[in-house]
């Protein structure tokens, strides 16, 4: 049996799919059902923990703690009871204004969800586990299953322009705009998997290598969509959110590439298989959203 934690959120939710499609027994829990048990005289295969507070402008810091650090530990130390391997989520919003760092730095969280992540890298890695312990520091995310996420991904966000305004925002400030390293949870989840197999503790950047701007990502969808169907306006970002915004994201995959086969799908290539799959989803979901 797989237990797979968050499975109700994007990548938990995507991940309970791909390994029953597969043919894996997968015990789904999220928050709610966290305290309870279940009865089974299955062993645990692996664990994947991906439940968390995800929203980068979170400021609770008690339910950081709570949430992303104790819970995580708590995994952690339960898998090495039960004698199995366990992959956490972490992220690569811990490097802040480094680009293409290798996972031992610099790092320089620019929210408390950052630091959130960073804290626990740093506790698996004063440690010695019994079991395989493996963080995977997921650069930006997108895909299918986001409709519920306070800040989707902009390949999200602007699918959802298109379809009720007819045009799509992009943020400058004095003519710069932003740019991530893009990758797709179909991708996030082959890493995990091929991670897995490897069998062996380490944590791992998880991206494409390649910047794209938010205009970038923006172009590939009105090339789906149609120029008349989504026209580009560049806009200024809210103040607010200057001061400690990431302007950029590159993956370092040297340690990733090295230890599994690692040729992950470009964002065009991942719209063209999924564009219209999504596109119809988000649709749907905006309409169930009106009623």
């Amino acid at each position: 049996m797989i237990i797979v934690t968050g499975d109700r959120g994007f990548i938990g939710s995507e991940l309970k799919e791909q390994l029953q499609a597969a043919g894996k027994k997968v015990h789904g829990i999220d928050w709610e059902t966290m305290g309870k048990t279940w009865s089974s005289n299955e062993p645990i295969e692996w664990i994947f923990h991906m439940g968390a507070i995800s929203s980068t402008d979170e400021t609770n810091w008690d339910e950081l703690v709570k949430r992303n650090i104790d819970a995580t530990q708590g995994w952690i130390e339960f898998a090495e009871l039960q004698g199995c391997g366990i992959t956490y989520a972490s992220s690569a919003s811990l490097y802040g204004p480094w680009v293409n760092s290798p996972e031992y730095g610099p790092v320089q969280p620019q929210h408390l969800y950052g630091v959130s992540k960073l804290t626990v890298d740093n506790w698996v890695l004063s440690k010695q586990f019994s079991v395989p312990v493996q963080g995977v520091r997921f650069f930006n995310v997108y895909g299918r299953n986001e409709g519920h996420k306070r800040q989707p991904s902009p390949i999200r966000r602007y699918i959802e322009q298109a379809i009720t305004q007819r045009r799509l925002t992009v943020w400058q400030h004095n003519g710069r705009l932003g740019s991530r390293d893009f990758i797709s949870v179909d991708d996030c989840i082959d890493a995990m998997i091929g991670l897995k197999e490897w069998g062996k503790t380490g944590i791992y950047n998880v991206g494409t290598g390649v910047q794209l701007t938010f205009e970038d990502i923006a172009r590939s969808i009105q090339r789906k969509v149609g120029v008349e169907n989504a026209q580009i306006m560049i806009t200024p970002m809210p103040d607010h959110m200057v001061e400690k915004y990431q302007w950029e994201s590159c993956a370092n995959l040297n340690k990733l590439s090295a230890t599994i086969p690692w040729r992950p799908q470009t964002v065009d290539e991942w719209l063209d298989k999924n564009f219209d799959n999504l596109y119809n989803k988000i649709q749907e979901e905006l309409k169930n959203e009106q009623t």
